[in-house]
């Protein structure tokens, strides 16, 4: 191969450079690199090429005479144009040929294994020796009998591997489709996909067979992803669905049960796009960046967003395909990239900028589901779902890893206190031993005022008597002070069980605390 540069190539067909500029006017700047011809789609390069307008005449601007007639007036000359006559479309489509097989080679495979066939003609036009892409039309059913187009034919479930829902047959690929597919991707990306981002051939043979059939590019992420996922194992995650009457339903369904996951398994369906080249890269990446938005907005709402996008690809693109072809039908200008017989790309974009759709199907549902109590972080949507509005909380979908106390969770009443922190359990116990809430050692008596008995209660027997161990005479005795306990209304001055006296503990006055009028002095101890 002597071609390095567009231009060579140019120059070997014959083609004159206008048309070639008349094609650069339609598709962009091709930077005299042949890549940027294989690139193009070929029902994108059709198009370009019934729309290429070659100039003959350039368009002159009016200009008026200067100062005594020097330089003279200028009249405008009108921009005249012509189509492209049949030997050039015949070039340019030679070229897009030759630029394919070019980047085929590079991929490593063989020149004389390239897939030709001529991208001016229509897939369904084309004769036999080039019939690449053409959609055959499918077999009867029950085979075609003994001997038919399936008999001794290996077929493979298109609900194990692109849809759960469907129940179609597909026949496997052939080493050609293969090798094609491997070119496609090649000659975008100038080199391979990784191995966790590359699909089996079973797996693109069947989106690529869903999508011939003019179904939408649709794949089932429950059972699509990287490795091929050949063990026929979906992903499945909980999710609770309102009943109405304040109840919840619980239903297990597949796909990714985060984001981090749907990534992985999207990097695998942009491959196998690239591959069979029914949705372009821009668009596909234009959908992601609309998802990754969602999810920043809504991080613990990713069911309600999975839901809504896998609804999107099954079913909402195509009503979207229709809307846009009834639109330019009806003479109005199409979206970018809008072609009838390849229509996914322009679908996708339009899919991303469909706010209404994802304002009805996340935004609202989530910030309503915000609104009525969302709290707190668990790392399912089903566990918030459960831990808001089912009877025992997260433990009704989490796996019990202690025996819940009788009382507590499902059909036990209110489920228990959460736990103190340290710095309440250290005050707690300091006021019990100072005699708030509690009545104080040897007093024999059960506290006043209601609720819990301290730890501890009874106390022993002669336990702090008189002055016991550890106890400041001088200090003050809390209970006395604030009013409550044993020691509410005991002689100020006098001594407690505890050994502790009673005045106040701002002051150290005889009165208790409600009625000091001194200036307050720090805690004891500090």
């Amino acid at each position: 191969m002597g071609w390095n540069t567009l231009d060579e190539l140019r120059a070997f067909l014959g083609l004159i450079p206008a048309v070639l500029a008349a094609m650069a006017a339609q598709l962009g700047n091709f930077g005299d690199r042949i890549s940027s011809i294989a690139v193009i789609p070929e029902g994108v390069y059709r198009q370009a090429a019934n729309r290429a307008a070659v100039i003959t005449q350039a368009y002159v601007a009016p200009q008026a005479a200067g100062p005594g007639g020097n330089p003279p007036a200028v009249l405008e000359v009108p921009q005249v144009t012509r189509d492209l006559t049949p030997v050039e479309v015949g070039q340019i489509g030679l070229m897009w040929r030759i630029a394919s097989r070019i980047m085929w080679t590079r991929s490593g495979s063989a020149w004389a294994d390239y897939p030709d066939f001529d991208v001016m003609v229509e897939p369904a036009n084309r004769t036999a020796a080039f019939a690449i892409g053409v959609v055959h039309a499918p077999p009867p059913l029950g085979g075609g009998g003994v001997g038919g187009p399936t008999a001794g034919k290996q077929m493979h479930k298109m609900s194990n591997t692109v849809d759960q829902g469907d129940d179609s047959e597909f026949p496997p690929p052939t080493k050609t489709e293969t090798d094609t597919w491997s070119q496609n991707y090649y000659t975008q990306e100038q080199g391979h996909p990784p191995e966790e981002e590359e699909p089996n051939e079973i797996q693109v043979k069947g989106f690529d067979t869903r999508v011939r059939a003019g179904r939408t590019p649709y794949v089932d992420f429950g059972i699509w992803g990287p490795y091929g996922r050949r063990l026929m194992r979906a992903l499945k995650h909980r999710v609770w669905y309102p009943n109405g009457d304040g109840t919840f339903t619980h239903r297990e369904v597949t796909g990714p049960e985060n984001f981090a996951s749907y990534v992985a398994i999207w990097r695998v369906f942009v491959v196998a796009a690239k591959m069979t080249r029914h949705v372009m890269n821009w668009a596909l990446n234009k959908y992601h960046r609309n998802l990754e938005q969602l999810v920043r907005l809504w991080p613990h709402c990713w069911y309600l967003i999975y839901a809504a996008d896998d609804y999107m690809r099954s079913e909402q693109m195509e009503r979207i395909r229709r809307r846009i072809s009834a639109s330019v039908a009806d003479g109005k200008p199409p979206p970018r990239d809008w072609d009838e017989n390849a229509p996914w790309t322009a679908v996708f974009s339009e899919a991303a900028d469909d706010t209404k759709f994802w304002d009805q199907h996340v935004t609202v549902r989530a910030a309503s589901w915000m609104a009525h109590g969302a709290r707190g972080a668990p790392t399912a949507p089903d566990e918030e779902f459960a831990q808001l509005n089912l009877p025992g909380g997260i433990q009704t979908v989490r796996p019990l890893t202690a025996t819940p106390k009788r009382g507590a969770g499902a059909g036990g009443g209110a489920a228990a206190a959460p736990k103190s922190s340290s710095k309440k359990r250290r005050n707690r116990n300091r006021n019990n031993q100072q005699g708030g809430g509690a009545a104080a050692p040897g007093s024999g008596a059960a506290p006043k005022g209601g609720g819990k008995a301290p730890s501890g209660w009874p106390p022993k027997k002669g336990g702090n008597k008189g002055g016991g161990k550890g106890v400041d005479p001088e200090s003050s005795c809390f209970g006395f002070s604030k009013g409550f306990g044993p020691c509410m209304g005991s002689e100020p001055g006098s001594k407690c069980a505890s050994g502790r006296t009673h005045k106040c503990h701002l002051c150290g006055g005889a009165h208790i605390a409600i009625k000091c009028t001194g200036k307050k002095t720090k805690k004891e101890g500090e």
